[in-house]
């Protein structure tokens, strides 16, 4: 019996060994076919990607290893390579298949690449995960109008899914900044506890709007949606967000005010608000809000800290006003 035990531990002890050194070898190999791949030099990518793919079956390290196949010009190698693995799975899976569609493409078989691109879409299995795998697949090679598609699809077919931050994120890579603010507005929308990833994306979107047209066209949609569904506040906290990010503290804490004599439950979104007005040297509207805190009475619970910051604005715009006035 101890015979076997002792067996059974060197055993284990053995396999996990085995186990680390080869989660250590595809860790250092990934590290170095990266380096070579970024550096463009794709022949010793290649030999490297293809390793660490087949210890770890890693989609994404194939992936790159077609990619350095492109790269190079061998289409019939990489199609060659793409059906080997097709032919192991069952059922083929969709990423693989829109890997052969790209590379096809790439060769200039476009008419051959759009008839597979078409085929996936008809043969997408049923379910949410199965539309998001295949809409990211195309994602990944650029293929936007594609993935498009594909979550369009989904929307008819596995009602009442809607799909809407996928589209709108496809609809931000086409360019189509309308349909994706449309979209993240819905997705709020339907659930609220999205706001924060809503925010996220529009803010990442925003940085590429050199010329505010993202951001006008924004503002209007989302006044539009305040007016046609006023009883869905989750579009008022976005406005506020949208004011605070283009530091308009008068415009947010209208706004705020207004949820809150709706709600009641405001008080710290408002001390928040204040503190940033402050912190962006907006005294009047950081002692706005603060004031109004105070006017809620001693029982609120913000009241002494809305007390101290308000006598804190009221000395920083003091001295400020003292410096500027002393100043040639």
């Amino acid at each position: 019996m101890k015979r076997i035990v002792i067996t059974i531990i060197l055993a284990v002890a053995i396999f996990t060994g085995y186990a680390q050194q080869k989660k250590y070898d595809i860790r250092d190999n990934w590290r170095l076919a990266l380096t070579y791949y970024n550096a463009a030099d794709y022949e010793k990518a290649l030999p490297l990607l293809y390793n660490v793919y087949e210890k770890s079956r890693n989609e994404t390290y194939f992936r790159y290893y077609i990619s350095c196949m492109v790269k190079l010009k061998r289409y019939d190698e990489a199609l060659e390579k793409i059906q080997k693995e097709i032919k192991k799975q069952r059922p083929p899976r969709p990423e693989y298949i829109i890997h052969k569609g790209y590379v096809l493409k790439q060769a200039s078989r476009n008419a051959e690449a759009a008839a597979v691109f078409k085929e996936i879409i008809e043969k997408i299995p049923q379910n949410k995960a199965s539309y998001i795998i295949t809409g990211n697949a195309f994602t990944s090679w650029g293929e936007y109008d594609y993935a498009r598609q594909t979550y369009l699809k989904g929307r008819k077919v596995l009602a009442p899914e809607k799909f809407s931050y996928e589209l709108a994120r496809a609809s931000y890579f086409l360019h189509d900044y309308g349909q994706m603010l449309d979209y993240y507005l819905d997705l709020i929308g339907e659930n609220k506890n999205r706001l924060n990833l809503v925010q996220n994306s529009l803010l990442s979107a925003m940085r590429q709007d050199i010329d505010n047209e993202l951001r006008d066209k924004f503002r209007e949609k989302l006044l539009k949606r305040i007016q046609s569904n006023p009883d869905i506040t989750i579009y008022n906290r976005l406005l506020v967000w949208f004011f605070l990010q283009e530091k308009k503290f008068s415009s947010a804490l209208r706004q705020l005010v207004a949820l809150d004599r709706r709600t009641g439950k405001e008080d710290t979104q408002i001390l928040q608000l204040g503190n940033a007005a402050l912190n962006n040297h907006s005294y009047d509207d950081a002692q706005k809000a603060f004031d109004y805190l105070l006017k809620k009475g001693e029982k609120n619970t913000y009241y002494r800290q809305a007390y101290a910051m308000k006598i804190k604005a009221a000395y920083q715009q003091y001295e400020t006003r003292h410096i500027c006035w002393l100043l040639p």
